[in-house]
């Protein structure tokens, strides 16, 4: 009996130590209104920089002092920094009805604005508020010639509880950076 038991707690702990599924995120913004015509007809989106933190495939986020904790479970499906460049790429193609290409682009592409992002922060609190911050720049086809550079700080609150919440809140974000982006291409 005594050996049934000693079998029976060994079987409970090793379920409680068996590691959680582990979930995947997609970066999905809103999706984006058409706006009014811009001044270039092919866009091109240089890759996105990220901080060491948010390159990470581990979804990251800030607890009450200040640290930055990654996720053991949850996950973006897919690199972060390429996720952030076709996501802003994609939203600014939909505000604009242009072609909007992204690096590595076709050597057949003739980009006639060029623009490059430094997120300097894109983290969040499980629900609590998100912040993207850093600078982007917009740039002439011969990339010597700045038509606008531009600071943005980007807070919006978590849309839901828990990983789900903290990843929508990462698409609504870079949908307000590319409208913001838009509004300097015009």
């Amino acid at each position: 009996m005594y050996r049934f038991a000693i079998f029976g707690l060994l079987a409970l702990l090793a379920a409680c130590a068996a590691p959680q599924e582990q979930r995947l995120y997609l970066l999905e913004p809103p999706r984006a209104s058409p706006g009014g015509p811009i001044e270039a007809s092919v866009v091109a989106v240089r890759a996105v920089d990220l901080p060491a933190y948010a390159r990470a495939t581990a979804m990251v986020h800030i607890v009450e002092d200040g640290s930055v904790q990654q996720s053991d479970v949850a996950r973006w499906a897919d690199d972060p920094a390429r996720a952030a460049t076709v996501t802003l790429a994609n939203q600014i193609a939909d505000r604009t009805g242009v072609d909007v290409v992204t690096e590595p682009w076709p050597s057949d592409a003739r980009p006639e604005a060029v623009v490059s992002v430094l997120i300097e922060r894109f983290i969040g609190a499980l629900g609590g508020d998100l912040t993207l911050s850093g600078r982007y720049s917009i740039t002439g086809a011969d990339r010597r010639s700045e038509r606008a550079s531009s600071g943005f700080s980007i807070v919006t609150p978590t849309q839901g509880p828990g990983f789900e919440g903290l990843a929508r809140a990462h698409g609504v974000a870079l949908d307000t950076l590319a409208a913001q982006i838009v509004e300097n291409l015009r």
